[in-house]
């Protein structure tokens, strides 16, 4: 995968298609993607998600658990590992791009959806919330954004105006069917 690039070729020649949700930190974007990949995978899709965390200084892991007690130690890597899932923490010395990340999941996925990289990324749904932060983040005429999700009659019309579909907030179920359509799968 190519930086910007909207779709991985796997060794086994599947090409896993990619998709990011950006939107305003606060503007509910996290809760209605993870209801998107609800419906996804009701709908029989194997998706892996990626999110961008944005704050350099914050460690991932939970401040006074166990595997964060570890590293603070200096184990590299701590492995949390339980009946039905396992976590891998590691220390890195530079954050990971896109394209690494999408090639260390992409052997399980059927579809990548990933959370911010809006620099990266190369098919984003924008979501955008009335009265959050009410502009936009990536240009409506941008050829990377497919849809947005907003209340915006403003916004709405933009995307008319380029041809491009829009979804009101509570549009789960379209916006999955929209991506499987999209994603051919």
């Amino acid at each position: 995968m190519q930086e910007g690039s909207a779709t991985l070729e796997r060794a086994d020649g599947c090409v896993i298609p990619i998709i990011a949700f950006v939107g305003w930190s606060g503007s509910g974007k996290t809760r209605f993607a993870e209801q998107v990949v609800g419906a996804l995978c009701d709908l029989g899709v194997t998706v892996g998600v990626i999110k961008h965390h944005g704050h350099d200084d914050a460690p991932l892991d939970v401040a006074g658990k166990d595997s964060w007690r570890y590293a603070q130690a200096g184990a590299v890597p701590v492995v949390v590992s339980g009946a039905s899932e396992y976590l891998v923490s590691r220390r890195v010395q530079r954050e990971r791009s896109l394209a690494e990340l999408v090639a260390e999941i992409a052997p399980e996925c059927q579809l990548i959806v990933v959370e911010g990289y809006r620099q990266q990324a190369g098919h984003i749904i924008e979501f955008m919330r009335e009265g959050h932060r009410a502009q936009h983040i990536i240009a409506a005429d941008d050829p990377r954004l497919l849809a947005m999700v907003t209340d915006s009659a403003a916004a709405a019309q933009e995307m008319a105006a380029v041809d491009k579909p829009c979804f009101d907030l509570d549009d789960v179920g379209a916006v999955a069917r929209y991506i499987v359509e999209w994603a051919e799968l």
